[in-house]
């Protein structure tokens, strides 16, 4: 009886801790449609657009000619890259720790901070991150905000998904 006491009071502490990892300080600007995690200290991208643009991680093209890390063209490297928002053009792709770091467990379709306005609950967003297997180079990290889950296998590097970009905060 005691271990099983004890076991509770572990996962019930080990679920607190992560509940405040996930919801660190978020603070959003309304008149720049960007989130302020006070936490890491980026700077996250919430206008229309981070909930309607899909962009391929590389293009068809590169993917054709196994080019897996060539992220030129139309693509959501480029994207972030060239987007100016809140007065600022320094935008990229998150990683995919940068990305699980919005993620709020505690929550479900969406499981993100509600601070977030735009987010499409049924696509996954892209990460900077090759999912790296031996060999294995054509897929990259990606989180799904329906359930907060991140995944890395299945999900091609040609395949259109959403996109949020994140600066640095300072």
């Amino acid at each position: 009886m005691m271990k099983k006491l004890n076991k509770i009071i572990k996962i019930s502490l080990a679920l607190c801790l992560a509940m405040s990892l996930t919801n660190a300080e978020m603070i959003r600007d309304n008149k720049k449609e960007v989130v302020l995690d006070t936490e890491t200290n980026l700077m996250w991208q919430d206008n229309s657009d981070a909930k309607t643009i899909e962009k391929r991680w590389i293009t068809e093209e590169n993917n054709d000619n196994k080019n897996y890390f060539d992220t030129s063209g139309d693509t959501a490297i480029s994207y972030c890259k060239n987007l100016s928002l809140a007065g600022y053009q320094d935008w990229r792709l998150p990683s995919i720790e940068e990305l699980r770091s919005i993620v709020d467990i505690a929550k479900s379709w969406p499981a993100i901070s509600s601070n977030f306005r735009y987010v499409e609950k049924g696509n996954s967003y892209w990460s900077s991150s090759t999912y790296v297997r031996e060999y294995y180079h054509h897929d990259a990290w990606s989180v799904y905000f329906a359930d907060g889950s991140s995944r890395g296998e299945g999900h091609p590097k040609h395949i259109e998904q959403n996109v949020r970009c994140v600066r640095d905060g300072n």
